[in-house]
């Protein structure tokens, strides 16, 4: 620790900048102001007589009473009409105000894949009698000899690659 730092030689009180030099002008400032004050009496503003006497206004002794009714502006009656009637402008506005360049769809629009798929997905389930009803006779048309040969090459070609070893094929072919 030094020592000697520890007491300074400036002052320990400091003057603020320009206070000597506008002290005259505030101390005179304050002067003609208390001067000015000794001159006046009370603080400037005067009743009239007598004007108290003619306000009639009546202050109650006792408290409001406790039984006013408050009336709310949005009762619950209020915003059920209103949410009532916006429902039924909705529903007017969407069912009426149909747009005849709006095309409609129809299910040949819809392709066939499409509908495989989303019957083969079990998104839906329907019995073997809702299908029929909408199929076309068409897709009954097939010849049942047409079926039966496509059964049986499909069943021809798993038993061969299921089964048999492309060198027993080979070595039977040789003898």
């Amino acid at each position: 620790m030094n020592l000697e730092n520890e007491h300074s030689k400036q002052q320990p009180f400091g003057v603020p900048s320009d206070y000597f030099e506008s002290f005259q002008d505030t101390l005179d400032a304050r002067l003609a102001e208390q001067r000015l004050r000794e001159h006046v009496k009370g603080h400037g503003f005067k009743m009239p007589e007598g004007y108290l006497d003619t306000l009639e206004v009546t202050i109650p002794s006792e408290p409001l009473a406790a039984d006013t009714k408050v009336i709310s502006l949005f009762s619950s009656r209020t915003i059920a009409a209103v949410a009532a009637i916006a429902a039924c402008i909705v529903l007017v506005l969407t069912v009426f105000n149909k747009d005849p360049k709006q095309e409609q769809f129809a299910l040949e629009d819809i392709p066939t894949n499409t509908l495989e798929t989303y019957i083969q997905s079990d998104a839906v389930q329907f019995t073997n009698d809702e299908l029929t009803a909408y199929l076309s006779e068409e897709a009954f048309s097939l010849s049942q000899t047409n079926l039966e040969e496509e059964i049986a090459n499909e069943a021809l070609e798993d038993y061969i690659l299921d089964n048999l070893d492309a060198t027993d094929l080979y070595t039977q072919y040789e003898e």
